[in-house]
């Protein structure tokens, strides 16, 4: 585990949350270690709901935070996805 100061934290995590407000892909963003749409939240961590993809989470480690990644209901293998096109509809 990496101990980084907590102001350089702070700091860091105040700009992304700036950029956050300023963009509409957060879907909901939790309180510090409560439960988001029903996904459990490590102590003193928040959690962030994002709708499209995992851009501004890579964004966040090449900042320098640390994350962890977790799907909310589960990981289907992609041979097992059908195209859009081949839907019944």
């Amino acid at each position: 585990m990496v101990v980084q100061d907590t102001v350089e934290v702070e700091r860091k995590v105040v700009a992304i949350l700036r950029v956050l407000k300023e963009s509409p892909e957060p879907l909901a963003m939790g309180e510090m270690s409560q439960p988001v749409c029903a996904v459990p939240v490590r102590p003193n961590k928040t959690g962030i709901i994002l709708q499209s993809g995992l851009n501004p989470v890579a964004a966040a480690v090449e900042a320098g935070i640390d994350v962890i990644n977790r799907a909310m209901c589960g990981v289907v293998e992609s041979g097992k996805l059908k195209s859009i096109w081949d839907l019944q509809l």
